[in-house]
């Protein structure tokens, strides 16, 4: 593409990216089918290969369409529907994927914050999303800092993950777990436990 007039030094409206970019490709349509749709139409013909690697426990792709398909039942109960805002603080888990894709497959939206933020920018960039988010879904690193600002949100369900929910059984998963049951962050109900909520699936078959 070309640039057409003198720049703004505004790049949302100068778009200076557009320059790698052929003709052809920026009059392309965007593609029409989800990211879940297209994983799955990628990894289908080989579900038992190998998705993630994490920490030494290897997650087939039917366990990572698995645990995606669980966590969107567990969405929709919960209220989420297309057009919706999630506030996720991620972390580089597997959990924290799972999430993005079983938001994106019930045509939901993912506003990301940066779950080592102080409680005044965290609010902040909860706050800013628009429309409103409707639930959030974080690292439980952050509950106790979340718990402080929940009065001020919009936002009255959410879910905490454990960053040690998928690492296999090791010296150091022993020790998280002592740590975060002194400072707090692992006490919280059933309802808020990312744990609980997908052991309560395994029992059911889903049709990934």
């Amino acid at each position: 593409g070309t640039i057409q007039g003198p720049p703004t030094g505004f790049a949302s409206i100068d778009k200076q990216w557009l320059q790698t970019y052929t003709d052809e490709a920026i009059l392309d349509k965007s593609p029409s089918e989800s990211l879940y749709g297209y994983l799955y139409r990628c990894w289908k013909n080989n579900l038992n290969a190998i998705a993630i690697n994490f920490e030494g426990k290897k997650i087939t792709r039917y366990e990572f369409l698995s645990n995606v398909c669980k966590l969107e039942e567990e969405l929709k109960q919960r209220g989420v529907v297309k057009g919706d805002i999630i506030s996720l603080a991620p972390a580089n888990i597997p959990e924290s994927i799972y999430s993005i894709y079983a938001i994106n497959k019930i045509g939901a939206k993912v506003s990301v914050v940066d779950p080592r933020s102080n409680e005044y920018v965290l609010l902040e960039d909860i706050n800013c999303s628009f429309p409103k988010p409707n639930l959030f879904i974080g690292v439980e690193t952050v509950k106790n800092i979340f718990s402080k600002i929940l009065s001020k949100l919009s936002i009255k369900d959410y879910i905490f993950i454990s960053p040690m929910q998928s690492a296999p059984e090791n010296k150091m998963k022993k020790i998280y777990s002592i740590i975060r049951k002194l400072n707090g962050n692992g006490i919280y109900s059933k309802r808020n436990n990312y744990s609980k909520i997908i052991k309560k699936y395994d029992l059911k078959k889903y049709d990934i």
